[in-house]
């Protein structure tokens, strides 16, 4: 059996691919200026769950940075949140959400995601 050198460089992943999107019609606004505190909690998962897990995308990537923003600047206020446990700081501040795993996302989150998606595409 052939040890492997504790020297050896690490190997290079490929970047990830980028994939394309299928987005939502927009019927209504995105305005972030209207959330605030668990709201944006929610809509960040929500946003978050959408995209890595269900391969959709519900807002653009200027606005889920935007999101990701001020939430990280109202993070502090929000301890006691029932979803507090799923967003870090260190994935705020990269913008993503891509460490949580499907079974991370509660079934609110994926249950309210996935009407937020009908609901503007028209199937509600």
């Amino acid at each position: 059996m052939r040890k492997l050198s504790r020297t050896r460089p690490a190997v290079q992943l490929p970047a990830r691919v980028a994939r394309t999107r299928r987005p939502a019609p927009r019927t209504e606004v995105f305005n972030l200026d209207e959330w605030t505190g668990g709201r944006l909690i929610h809509m960040y998962l929500m946003a978050s769950y959408l995209y890595y897990q269900a391969d959709l995308s519900i807002i653009t990537d200027s606005e889920y940075d935007a999101l990701c923003k001020k939430l990280l600047k109202e993070l502090p206020n929000l301890g006691k949140h029932q979803h507090r446990k799923f967003v870090s700081r260190e994935a705020l501040k990269a913008g993503t959400a891509y460490h949580l795993t499907y079974n991370d996302y509660p079934l609110m989150v994926k249950s309210a995601a996935e009407y937020w998606y009908k609901k503007l595409k028209g199937n509600s």
